[in-house]
């Protein structure tokens, strides 16, 4: 589903970016 793929991707970016402990949240 198109909500899995952007769940993933969302993830893996977010990772990449080493969010800070806010977005953590999400």
């Amino acid at each position: 589903t198109g909500v899995a793929l952007a769940g993933v991707f969302l993830y893996s970016r977010l990772k990449r970016l080493k969010p800070k402990p806010e977005a953590k949240a999400a």
